[in-house]
């Protein structure tokens, strides 16, 4: 198995581990993350790869996940959820930030908040 798959292998598992209850899904697109009424929705971008050198055999590979929950007309409700949920991912994972983030739904559904958490490279 190539390395950013077995790392998105241990991020995947790492924040179910965490979310545990909380998590409605995790997955690389809203299908699969989408937040259910009192939880939260995972996705996970494609990662950022750095080599910080020429001819290094082993970049930088930094993820980024955004956590979402509610819908439209709920969201100031999901504050309190959200953040919980940032913060059981900090405890999990290597986190060096959580930016706040407006996630556009399919077919113009409207928009949701949310956190976009930038990992330490791994």
């Amino acid at each position: 198995m190539r390395p950013v798959e077995s790392q998105k292998q241990l991020i995947t598992a790492a924040v179910t581990g965490a979310l545990g209850d909380l998590l409605s899904g995790v997955g690389d697109g809203l299908p699969k993350a989408r937040p259910l009424p009192g939880k939260a929705g995972v996705i996970i971008e494609w990662p950022r790869i750095e080599w910080p050198t020429w001819n290094t055999d082993d970049p930088d590979v930094t993820w980024t996940l955004v956590i979402v929950a509610g819908t439209p007309a709920t969201q100031a409700a999901q504050q309190a959820l959200l953040v919980d949920c940032a913060q059981r991912i900090a405890g999990a994972l290597n986190v060096a930030t959580a930016d706040p983030v407006t996630v556009d739904l399919p077919n113009g559904a409207g928009s949701v908040a949310g956190y976009r958490i930038t990992l330490n490279p791994m």
